[in-house]
């Protein structure tokens, strides 16, 4: 399989259902619908699901590449109305909405926007788009606000099978699972996997599928790495076949350009020399009009003067 997340986390979920099997799954921070996404590979495979995104640039491309899918601009919380989001500019995968976080990371030298985005509690997002279905696996990745997150969750009503949350601090190795786990396990939710980056949770009436959590990532899984090419100024990434489009458009558009440029020099030589031939002909035509009527001024003294001799022999007679 072709793993396009960060850490593996799509082996590691693939591994929980049949091959073919279409699921269904909910990711809160979706950010990019290719780099570094949990959920890509399994869209690739007919899944379908619902990713919620605060960044109205990670929306453009989800709506572009995920047409399939339900997207949501929001940022998932307990409260009511809107709130600030930090926009990391050159590393939007790490936006947040603790200005805390955003503030050490503008110290570190990252650009930072404000934005101001609307809240949507979890179980509201289940309400609307699971309600008459389950869902398989639910990816969260948000930087923050983890506490408030799961808390707004209906977790009797919606219970996905699996879950996979980032559970350190950003850019850092410190565990911050702690703030939140009791929320899930109290829940029926039990931890089976910490793979360095994250924490997997079966809920569980699923727990038999521990044992897929065994091993880490590894040569049986078949992993082929999707690789990339980021636009460190303006943070943009492509998945490198999408580069290799993008290359080939810009040769492309470039040839174009370079044709009708070609064509445009033609078409102006040609006008010129039409218009130097007309004036040409213009010229020569003058000339020929003004040599008519020479002609015929002189035609018309030779019969002036035909007329004179004419006269005079007739009266010398």
């Amino acid at each position: 399989m072709i793993s396009y997340a960060q850490n593996f986390e799509d082996v590691m979920l693939a591994r929980l259902f049949p091959s073919g099997y279409r699921g269904t799954y909910l990711d809160i921070g979706a950010a990019d619908p290719v780099y570094l996404s949990v959920t890509k590979h399994f869209y690739d495979r007919g899944w379908r699901g619902v990713n919620v995104e605060p960044l109205s640039r990670c929306q453009r491309r989800l709506s572009l590449l995920r047409p399939q899918d339900i997207n949501v601009q929001a940022v998932v919380g307990s409260a009511a109305g809107s709130c600030r989001f930090y926009e990391i500019v050159d590393y939007p995968e790490n936006s947040t909405v603790l200005e805390s976080l955003a503030r050490k990371l503008e110290k570190q030298g990252h650009s930072v926007k404000v934005h101001e985005i609307p809240i949507m509690r979890l179980d509201e997002i289940c309400a609307r788009h699971f309600d008459a279905r389950g869902i398989d696996f639910m990816k969260i990745d948000v930087e923050g606000g983890e506490t408030e997150l799961l808390m707004s969750g209906d977790w009797e009503r919606f219970r996905p099978r699996a879950l996979v949350m980032e559970a350190v601090e950003v850019n850092g190795r410190k565990r911050v699972s702690d703030e939140w786990e009791h929320i899930l396990t109290g829940n029926g939710y039990s931890k089976v996997w910490f793979d360095g980056l994250n924490d997997f949770f079966l809920r569980d009436e699923d727990i038999e599928l521990k044992k897929h959590f065994v091993f880490p990532p590894g040569a049986f899984d078949e992993i082929e790495t999707a690789r990339y090419v980021r636009r460190e100024k303006s943070g943009d990434v492509f998945f490198d076949a999408e580069g290799d489009i993008i290359h080939e458009l810009q040769d492309e558009r470039d040839a174009i350009d370079a044709d009708r440029r070609a064509k445009q020099a033609v078409i102006d030589r040609l006008t010129k020399e039409r218009a130097d031939i007309e004036a040409d002909r213009c010229a020569k035509q003058a000339v020929i009009d003004r040599l008519i009527l020479e002609r015929d001024a002189i035609d018309a003294d030779r019969h002036a003067k035909q007329d004179v001799i004419d006269r005079l022999l007739q009266q010398r007679q």
